[in-house]
């Protein structure tokens, strides 16, 4: 189990050239998008309502889903061809371990970083002064997960900094007097193969059982019994790699275990017992005070034993039997493979299917209808931020129940196409 080392924060700005990004947009879209990504086609609805708005003079918080590798890319090549103009949240590793050249080019298109672990004043004044101030773009896209959530129809809960921001500024406008509006813009976003993917997916099950010394069990079978015997011999495989110690029998026994995982780390960085509502806010709180260390530069001898208790504790809270037996599409079965693939190689699977995006924008939320209702602010971001996922997840759903392509089918009723 190998990651990428950990990287003192730094904030990285924007360098925008808007003509530059209109340029080379047609060829992110022929050769990342692609021959990459394999996202062939991209359909948009509602989006005529956010140009609206921002030719209006309003500013735009744009939030959605993050289900995989290729959706900053969708949206932005969505965006740009239709005249809306935005600035986009990217996560600090991407903007510096990266090569040049995509690091450039991610800021001429108007990237610049945020620090998921902690509040970063710079990143936080400049997306004020992009909502509040008189840059005509006035539009930031947001992925409020805080990272992949490759479980395309059932994203994860909501981070507040997204919602924090949009109230901020809406406050901060409606102290000046200004008749300008912050709108938060949720957007659906739905990948589905156009092609029969089933023999692509099999081929790399096939190759991780053989990897994980597991017989090989057919997909054809029943596929969500499949991938639940690969996810908990892939688990074991992590576990074994580390001095953890113990083998999980069940994957029932998973949340235990990365219990048990983030205990040790806290033990390590010596922080107290502290009560979470779940284990994946534990690992939220406990990751947070690992980076806070990794930027004060201090020596730590501990630090790769925590940093692999953490990935693993994180990995194997990420792990949902139920989402593919739910409903055991071609597309289910894709992502739960694609994050099986990711946890065992620590790199992105691309099939080589061809796929569409659907982008659904959901109707704008104005954030004064939350900011500046008396009352607890927090408790105000939070039903802000849980408004905005339910509009999320209405257009997913929506955009699966329009979807007839061969990715929408039964994993065993889907015809060759």
């Amino acid at each position: 189990m190998q990651f990428s080392r950990p990287l003192p924060y730094h904030y990285v700005a924007p360098a925008p050239r808007p003509w530059l990004a209109r340029a080379l947009t047609p060829c992110v879209r022929s050769r990342l998008l692609k021959r990459v990504l394999n996202v062939h086609e991209t359909h948009t609805h509602g989006l005529d309502t956010l140009i609206d708005l921002q030719r209006r003079g309003h500013a735009l918080v744009i939030t959605a889903n993050h289900p995989g590798h290729a959706d900053g890319w969708s949206l932005i090549c969505s965006f740009i061809p239709r005249g809306l103009s935005t600035y986009t949240l990217s996560e600090y590793a991407g903007l510096v371990d990266n090569r040049r050249s995509n690091i450039l080019a991610m800021r001429w298109f108007g990237a610049y970083s945020i620090n998921p672990y902690d509040f970063d004043p710079a990143s936080f004044d400049t997306s004020l002064s992009i909502l509040t101030g008189d840059d005509p773009r006035r539009s930031i896209l947001f992925f409020p997960e805080g990272g992949v959530c490759m479980r395309n129809d059932t994203p994860d809960p909501f981070r507040p900094g997204a919602f924090l921001l949009a109230a901020r500024a809406a406050r901060q406008l409606q102290r000046r007097g200004s008749e300008r509006r912050v709108f938060v813009a949720p957007i659906g976003l739905k990948f589905s193969f156009l092609r029969d993917a089933r023999p692509a997916i099999t081929a790399v099950v096939d190759a991780m059982q053989d990897e994980l010394g597991l017989a090989r069990d057919p997909l054809g079978g029943d596929p969500p019994a499949v991938l639940r015997r690969l996810g908990l011999a892939l688990a074991n495989h992590h576990l074994a790699q580390t001095d953890a110690g113990g083998q999980i029998a069940h994957l029932d026994d998973v949340p235990a275990t990365a219990q048990r995982l983030l205990a040790r780390a806290e033990a390590a960085m010596g922080l107290d017992p502290a009560e979470h509502a779940t284990p994946a806010d534990r690992a939220t709180a406990d990751r947070r005070a690992f980076y806070r260390h990794i930027n004060t530069g201090a020596p730590w001898p501990d630090q790769p034993c925590v940093e692999q208790l953490l990935n693993l504790a994180e990995r194997l809270l990420s792990y949902q039997p139920g989402y593919a037996a739910e409903h055991p599409t071609v597309d289910r079965i894709g992502d739960v493979v694609t994050q099986l693939y990711d946890d065992l190689h620590n790199r992105p699977l691309h099939l080589g299917v061809p796929r569409a995006c659907e982008l659904r924008c959901a109707t704008p939320v104005d954030a004064a209808n939350h900011a500046l209702q008396p009352g607890s602010k927090k408790k105000a971001i939070a039903a802000l931020a849980q408004e905005a996922h339910r509009l999320t997840a209405e257009q997913i759903d929506a955009a699966n129940r329009d979807n007839d392509r061969p990715g929408a089918q039964l994993w065993n009723d889907a015809a060759p196409r």
